[in-house]
């Protein structure tokens, strides 16, 4: 089981502070669908892509210095923020493990376990990074098509510029709509809670 949080701002200067302290509570709390490591992204407004990841659990990875200049960087050029907490099912877990994973265009964060990763790609050792090379490969249609496990994906594609949802009936995934902004998380009552 992993987890999946997100903040995706309506405003056109970003996220203003609350967001980013939501954001960086969704991320903590969410540690108990992954402590084995932690990860985000980031979109500024023209699609630029930021990630930072380690293999600790959310509350120790929003400790640390780098996290401190990742959390500025959300509340002064993002529009978008993803987080990811890992229960490393497939690979070793280590930083270069830890989601998400960005392969050329796509960036890309998952729960659940695929079974036909090497279908998508021999060289890697998560199943969630062999379905990056998927989305690379093919629309995500037909590659969505080909999986065969459990999936509540989100990613990033910089050359459509899109943020893609997808799930299947075996992982959660909710999008919440406020005034100024959406959450996304796998759990529902999360962002509800804490905001």
């Amino acid at each position: 089981m992993c987890g999946i949080v997100g903040v995706i701002s309506k405003l056109k200067n970003g996220f203003w502070q609350q967001h980013v302290s939501l954001f960086e509570e969704m991320l903590k709390m969410d540690s108990i669908r992954g402590p084995d490591s932690t990860g985000v992204f980031g979109v500024n407004k023209s699609g630029k892509i930021d990630v930072l990841k380690g293999d600790s659990d959310g509350y120790l990875f929003t400790r640390s210095g780098d996290w401190g200049e990742w959390k500025k960087r959300m509340g002064d050029i993002y529009r978008i923020a993803i987080g990811h907490n890992r229960k490393a099912t497939r690979g070793n877990i280590s930083p270069e493990n830890a989601h998400p994973f960005k392969e050329q265009n796509i960036t890309l964060v998952h729960n659940g376990t695929i079974f036909n990763q090497k279908e998508f790609s021999a060289e890697v050792e998560v199943d969630s990074h062999a379905i990056a090379h998927a989305l690379l490969d093919a629309d995500a249609s037909a590659a969505l098509e080909k999986i065969n496990g459990a999936f509540a994906l989100v990613w990033f594609d910089q050359n459509q510029k899109t943020l893609n949802l997808a799930r299947n009936k075996e992982r959660p995934l909710c999008l919440l709509e406020y005034v100024a902004f959406w959450i996304i998380s796998s759990e529902a009552g999360l962002p509800i809670w804490l905001n």
